[in-house]
């Protein structure tokens, strides 16, 4: 824009920045020439104004020309038009603001580009951010609630505006403590934890069609039915997902075994152990032995030491109890001594050739045990199984090693005796020979 003007010899102008629009501009005239002023304006107080009117923005140069008779003078001063500044709000790039990752603030009205500066303080104690580009780029650190400032200047008008932004923690390190083994029809307790993270909406899927949501971290839930499930535990908040599977067995209470399933020597402190589903040590275990002694209640231990002092077969009984259910096993348990020793004695150490040869054995501690016996010979004769006393033909003379076995379900021992078997004498004549002697045939 240009304008031409009568001056005096000496033109004063004030330059700087005009707001975009309709305006009157101060002209000041120096104090050589009489006071004449630019062609065109009028005189009041040796000042003038020049009416301007609607300017684009922008920069423009200013051409002032001021004459009089007597000579004519020119200036030029640059002028800088802006527009006034709308109000304005804070815009955020991202919906949900985490801790440690970078985010985008802008102005959400831009104005018009030229000369404005943006003033940024994001609220947690970092440096007031001054820059002339709009977007700024922060991160926080930690997770809080923060008031944004923004203010944004063009010299010739300003505006702010202001905003409460909630920064998250990132949702990271989940991890869930239940029992793999769950007895049926008994309370279960699920838990789970984060390493950094807030906010969270808990979701228990528990595998049989239960599904259990909510800010706690900790359920409870009742398996009615035994089954294989697949427990899956989510944590959602505002800045994530994360999720995490068990495989579960639920058990029905039951005693699967108790060992030793075999027999067990007469003797003091007898160790017995009962296998159960589950764990042994929230149980209680009540042994009845069936041999006139009174039950024994262990409380967490499977294992239980008990004297019997007599041989036999007894009935044992075993109660399992938890908080909530109960299982009976029944069994027999057989005690049987340990052989002290055995005695093999012949009735005869000779034996005429076809009669029976008779032999006791005696075992000690008294017991109904197995008595296996070899008789020495050389015919592959299997041993015969029988009691403390057999009788046995010999079909030809010799001396024959009789040994004998006593055994039953937990030990054996055995001793060995010689029998000799012989042949009958017979006398069929006496005759005298020829030295006189006589000779018996």
């Amino acid at each position: 824009m240009l304008l031409h003007l009568c001056s005096v010899p000496h033109v004063a102008w004030e330059p700087g920045t005009l707001k975009a629009g309709p305006q009157v501009q101060p002209f000041t005239p120096g104090s050589s020439g009489g006071g004449l002023l630019p062609s065109g304006w009028g005189a009041g107080g040796g000042a003038a104004a020049a009416p301007l009117g609607p300017v684009p923005t922008g920069e423009y140069v200013l051409t002032v020309l001021a004459s009089n008779a007597f000579e004519n003078r020119t200036q030029q001063v640059p002028v800088s038009v802006r527009a006034s500044l709308p109000s304005e709000a804070v815009g955020v790039s991202d919906g949900v603001l985490v801790a440690g990752r970078p985010v985008t603030f802008y102005p959400h009205l831009l104005p018009s580009p030229g000369g404005v500066l943006y003033t940024w303080d994001f609220g947690d104690g970092s440096p007031v951010l001054t820059q002339s580009q709009p977007a700024a780029n922060h991160t926080y650190p930690s997770r809080g609630i923060y008031h944004v400032r923004l203010e944004v200047n063009n010299t010739v008008s300003g505006a702010a505006a202001q905003a409460d932004v909630r920064v998250f923690e990132e949702l990271r390190g989940l991890s869930v403590d239940m029992s793999l083994a769950v007895e049926q029809g008994a309370p279960v307790v699920v838990s789970a934890a984060v390493q950094t993270g807030d906010n969270i909406t808990w979701t228990f899927d528990m595998g049989d069609g239960t599904v259990l949501s909510g800010p706690e971290a900790t359920v409870e839930h009742v398996y009615l039915r035994a089954q294989n499930c697949t427990v899956t535990v989510g944590a959602a908040s505002p800045a994530g997902h994360l999720a995490r599977s068990l495989h579960v067995l639920v058990f029905v209470l039951e005693v699967l075994r108790v060992e030793p399933a075999a027999c067990i020597p007469t003797q003091p402190d007898a160790r017995l152990t009962a296998y159960v589903t589950g764990n042994p040590a929230r149980y209680l275990f009540d042994w009845t032995f069936g041999d006139g002694s009174s039950n024994t209640t262990m409380r967490g231990c499977p294992t239980v030491t008990h004297n019997f002092t007599r041989s036999g077969t007894f009935p044992l009984a075993l109660v399992l109890s938890s908080r909530v259910n109960r299982a009976r096993y029944f069994t027999s348990i057989c005690v049987e001594p340990e052989v002290g020793n055995v005695t093999l004695q012949p009735e005869r150490q000779f034996v005429q050739l076809g009669d029976e040869a008779r032999l006791v054995a005696c075992a000690w501690p008294p017991f109904p045990y197995r008595y296996t016996w070899d008789f020495g010979t050389e015919e592959a004769v299997p041993a015969r199984v029988g009691g403390p006393e057999v009788t046995f033909i010999y079909r030809d003379p010799g001396s024959y090693l009789v040994t004998v076995t006593a055994s039953n379900n937990i030990s054996a021992a055995n001793d060995s005796a010689l029998v000799e078997v012989q042949e009958p004498v017979l006398v069929t004549s006496i005759k005298v020979n020829g030295s006189l002697g006589l000779e018996l045939q």
